[in-house]
């Protein structure tokens, strides 16, 4: 276990892929990887990305580009809205997503299949904000592997 995980430091974790569960704790945010899938013209849902047998195809990028799709890294603006959003938490200036926060309830149904894979950290609120393709509960998780 690292320091950070032992003493509860608050971390921002960004271009993270979910590979296997995390042990993450309650003081970290995060932002993911997201996935594109060139035969569909779109982006995956977390539930997609966090679920087998898509989870297993992350461990190569090389697979996922034989199988069409792309990964996607944070961009540059994303991890300065992250950051700022963290900041400004840590500084007491803005309250955290909370089990009250529209998109934290969006982001809790979609990962009802497996609700620790991100240990007990929350997703950064502006890139759920700047991602709603994320947890588009509309869609059904049904993946080409």
């Amino acid at each position: 276990m690292t320091a950070t995980l032992a003493f509860d430091t608050p971390m921002l974790l960004v271009n993270c892929i979910a590979t296997e569960p995390h042990f993450w704790t309650s003081e970290t945010d995060f932002m993911v990887k997201s996935i594109f899938d060139r035969h569909r013209g779109r982006h995956l849902t977390l539930a997609e990305i966090c679920q087998e047998p898509f989870r297993s195809l992350l461990v190569s990028a090389t697979l996922l580009k034989e199988r069409g799709y792309q990964v996607v890294d944070n961009t540059p603006d994303d991890i300065r809205a992250a950051v700022a959003y963290k900041l400004d938490c840590m500084d007491g200036l803005m309250q955290r997503l909370d089990e009250k926060n529209p998109l934290l309830k969006q982001y809790r149904t979609m990962m009802v299949h497996d609700p620790l894979n991100f240990g007990m950290a929350l997703p950064a609120q502006p890139f759920l904000e700047a991602h709603p393709e994320l947890l588009d509960l509309e869609r059904e998780a049904n993946i080409v592997s």
